[in-house]
């Protein structure tokens, strides 16, 4: 006697997600944070040596830095999502 896919606890094919797509999801979420907390420190009046302009210096070096790592997890991001589509399309 078979089980029924509910019984085995077993996902049809088109709703089971692969982990290129849940990777690809968790990466785009933390290039999103990085980027607004990079736009957060370049607007930020953190006080880090006396001088104004030092400051303003630090901070956009910073903020630059976090928004250019945000960009690199939404490219890689990108790139599993284009994976997890072509697999897709070999499966049909």
């Amino acid at each position: 006697m078979e089980q029924s896919p509910e019984a085995q606890n077993i996902q049809p094919a088109a709703v089971r997600q692969s982990s290129k797509r849940t990777w690809s999801i968790i990466f785009f979420i933390v290039a999103a944070l990085f980027v607004v907390n990079g736009l957060y420190t370049l607007s930020s009046d953190d006080r880090v040596v006396g001088g104004d302009a030092y400051n303003y210096i630090i901070s956009a070096g910073r903020g630059i830095g976090k928004i250019c790592a945000g960009l690199f997890f939404a490219l890689v991001s990108v790139v599993l999502a284009i994976f997890d589509v072509d697999d897709r399309q070999k499966q049909k």
